[in-house]
């Protein structure tokens, strides 16, 4: 392997760093524990430009919605089956990620499967709550998730680090 010595961190990197460090601060700032999450979507969502940024969001908090909310859905109707963890989760998990791409689909939001997948997976499956912190934990998430898009987006709307246009020139001049 041959490394690259003449690397310089430039646009997007320092964006991007920009963009956690302003997550992870407005996070302390507010009174968030972990702004895990939130610096996860930061890094993920912010793109080359501002759009492309904001398609990537949006994209990232629909999947967040649909899978948190199919995870709470599940997990108010399936955990009040005795031995639900020891029995139905080979059966629900597979059935419950499978919902979530149909209806990803039927909306027309392909790209926001994986999310939604991770996001229902981390609800429905890594379940380690009570019922009544479920609604929370589902906030918690979509919260986290929309705070990282909105920093990525931010910072990508900062004229910092672009490079200049170069100048034509006029050879008529």
């Amino acid at each position: 392997m041959k490394l690259n010595t003449h690397y310089h961190l430039k646009g997007r990197a320092l964006k991007t760093g920009l963009a956690v460090f302003l997550t992870e601060l407005i996070a302390v700032l507010i009174g968030r524990t972990n702004a895990f999450y939130s610096s996860i979507a930061a890094v993920i969502c912010l793109m080359k430009s501002h759009e492309d940024t904001q398609k990537k969001g949006i994209e990232r908090l629909i999947g967040t919605v649909v899978g948190g909310l199919l995870g709470w859905a599940f997990l108010e109707v399936f955990i009040r089956i005795p031995h639900y963890k020891e029995y139905f989760y080979p059966l629900l998990a597979p059935f419950g990620v499978l919902l979530v791409i149909y209806l990803l689909n039927v909306m027309n939001r392909q790209t926001s499967c994986m999310i939604g997948c991770v996001v229902f997976l981390s609800i429905a499956v890594n379940f380690n709550r009570t019922l009544q912190e479920i609604p929370w934990y589902v906030f918690d998430r979509v919260f986290d998730t929309a705070l990282g898009i909105a920093m990525a987006s931010l910072v990508t709307r900062l004229p910092l680090w672009n490079p200049k246009p170069e100048k034509k020139e006029n050879k008529y001049e």
